[in-house]
């Protein structure tokens, strides 16, 4: 809904309705209002997150514009509030900087803009990058690296995405309301296994492991994929893992009360390894949603602990990083579940540490993934019978 007010004002609402799992709706809404006069600044964003399933909300609200030119956000967790003042620079120009770039084209295949971004969720403004994919008959063909790897957009002449594809697994298309209404319920796994050929004895003392994907999947994927022990991305910049975010609410009373209680005889990301493993209790099928529920609780899930952990580590002024991907888990079918971990600076190096199962250094059996990694292995593991079978492994 894009409106000016009768005072002149630029007002742009979305809202988005999506349900990715059985029984958990999720709702997201934006609303920006700038200035009736150039150059159009921001004036008013509010951005709200309902997530029903996992029972979290979050709003954040630039309030008022500082004398330094940034914005005073106010930022709601839980019912709580706490105040942010962050040095954000956005004017309408921004907000439309890529539709103004067509706009002055013909733009051909290969050509590409990058942009001003307001990102509510990591509480930044960022940069994202456009790349034209195609000039055809409907508009242009865009593509982006968000917010699942890579994004296909279909614009028409004026702009407007009527056809959206992600990660090669959501294909989303513009209808009319008439279709749009009789929507069937979405059936959908909340857990999914990718089946291993063996077991591994010991698992979290393994330093290299060696697996094969049955059928192989070049284009996500090496074939074979060889692990190791505490691997980190070499291109993981510390200076972008600092600060609050929705997800880390840093400057919270209870996070800062819970750093008092790290252990002065470990080394500091030990410490905090230790201090996130013993301040929760993992119950799976259990999500607390979000790190001051979790702390609420005293239970959640591995993406719970793994979220305590950024949190805490970033609090002690030490970039930190929540990362997703496979890891094993052992019974009587063995098989390489989600799991979700962090990587730590400690000074010198990154380091991989699971606060789930209290490991100090992640095993070889820690698979990082990336977003659009994980959507095609779970689109082959539907499709295809995605397995995996153990070639070598080796412990320290």
């Amino acid at each position: 809904d894009n409106f000016q007010d009768h005072h002149g004002a630029f007002h742009f609402k979305t809202t988005t309705h999506f349900q990715l799992a059985d029984g958990e709706p999720n709702t997201i809404f934006k609303h920006l209002q700038f200035a009736p006069s150039p150059p159009h600044q921001l004036i008013h964003a509010e951005y709200r997150s309902e997530q029903a399933g996992q029972q979290t909300s979050v709003v954040a609200q630039p309030v008022v514009e500082t004398a330094s030119g940034g914005y005073q956000l106010r930022v709601t967790r839980q019912q709580r509030s706490n105040q942010l003042e962050l040095d954000w620079q956005f004017g309408l120009s921004d907000l439309l900087a890529f539709e103004t770039w067509l706009a002055g084209g013909p733009r051909s295949a290969g050509a590409s803009h990058t942009v001003k971004n307001l990102d509510f969720d990591r509480l930044q403004l960022t940069k994202r990058a456009f790349q034209v994919v195609d000039h055809n008959d409907t508009g242009y063909l865009v593509q982006t690296n968000s917010p699942f790897a890579a994004t296909t957009t279909q614009l028409d002449r004026r702009y407007s995405p009527v056809h959206l594809k992600m990660a090669g697994l959501f294909d989303i298309a513009l209808v009319d309301e008439a279709q749009a209404v009789p929507t069937r319920k979405i059936e959908a796994k909340r857990y999914y296994l990718f089946p291993l050929d063996q077991r591994l004895p010991d698992h979290t003392s393994i330093s290299a492991l060696t697996l094969k994907a049955h059928p192989p999947l070049p284009t996500v994927l090496p074939n074979p994929l060889r692990l190791s022990a505490n691997s980190v991305p070499a291109s993981t910049r510390p200076e972008d893992y600092l600060g609050e975010s929705l997800d880390t609410p840093v400057s919270a009373a209870e996070v800062k009360s819970l750093l008092t209680r790290l252990d002065p005889e470990l080394e500091r990301v030990d410490a905090l390894v230790e201090l996130t493993y013993q301040t929760l209790r993992y119950e799976e099928g259990k999500p607390a949603g979000s790190v001051l529920a979790a702390l609420s609780r005293g239970f959640g899930e591995c993406t719970d602990f793994a979220d305590l952990l950024t949190t805490l580590a970033r609090a002690a002024h030490i970039p930190a990083r929540t990362v997703y991907g496979l890891a094993y888990k052992d019974g009587s079918s063995p098989s390489l579940m989600f799991h979700a971990w962090n990587h730590l600076y400690d000074g010198n190096r990154w380091r991989s540490v699971d606060p789930t199962w209290g490991q100090r250094h992640t095993d070889a059996t820690h698979i990082h993934l990336s977003d659009g990694q994980a959507a095609r292995l779970m689109h082959a593991l539907n499709t295809q019978g995605l397995r995996f079978e153990v070639v070598d492994f080796s412990y320290r």
